[in-house]
C-alpha cells in the first residue's frame, strides 16, 4: 500500500490495521461458511461405548452408537457386544446402521432417561442396558447439536 500524500505514519499504520482486520474477518467468516458446508455434507457421526475407562486409557469398547441424517431427520441406531464375544468395530457399525436406518423406531428422551435398573434382567430391559442408555441419551444429545435438529427430529 502506498503511502498518500499528507497521510502521517501513524494515519498510514492506521489504515493498513483497519484493512488487515477487515481481511481477518472476512478469512473467518470464509472458514465459518467452510465448516458449516462440510457439516451439511457428513451424513454420519458415530461413537463406541467403552468399559472401564481412566486417565491412562479411554476403555475397552464394547458398543458403538449411529446417528444417520436424513434430510431433516435423525436417525440413530445402537449395537452391543454380548459378554460372551469378543467385539468387534466393523461388524458393530454395521449392525448400529442397520437399527438407525431399517427400524426407525420412536426415540423419546424422556422414556429413556427414566427406564428404572431392573431387579432381575428381562428380556424387554436387559441388565446392561440403564448403563447403556446413559451413553444414548448423551450420544442423541450430541448429534442434535451436530446436526442441529429439534428433540422431534430425532428418531431412535
Amino acid at each position: 500500500m502506498e503511502k498518500e500524500s499528507g497521510q502521517t505514519t501513524s494515519e498510514t499504520l492506521q489504515n493498513v490495521k483497519d484493512e488487515l482486520e477487515l481481511y481477518s474477518a472476512a478469512i473467518e467468516e470464509a472458514n465459518r461458511k467452510l465448516v458449516e458446508r462440510k457439516k451439511e455434507q457428513t451424513k454420519e457421526i458415530f461413537q463406541y461405548v467403552r468399559s472401564g475407562g481412566n486417565e491412562e486409557s479411554r476403555g475397552i469398547p464394547f458398543g458403538v452408537l449411529i446417528a444417520h441424517r436424513e434430510d431433516d431427520k435423525v436417525f440413530v441406531g445402537w449395537s452391543r457386544c454380548s459378554q460372551l464375544d469378543q467385539f468387534d468395530k466393523e461388524k458393530g457399525q454395521k449392525i448400529a446402521r442397520y437399527r438407525a436406518l431399517y427400524k426407525k423406531s420412536v426415540y423419546e428422551t424422556e422414556k429413556l432417561k427414566s427406564i428404572p435398573k431392573p431387579r432381575k434382567p428381562s428380556e424387554k430391559y436387559p441388565e446392561w442396558w440403564p448403563t447403556f442408555s446413559e451413553h444414548v441419551v448423551r450420544f442423541v444429545d450430541r448429534a442434535q447439536r451436530y446436526f442441529k435438529v429439534s428433540d422431534e427430529q430425532v428418531v431412535f
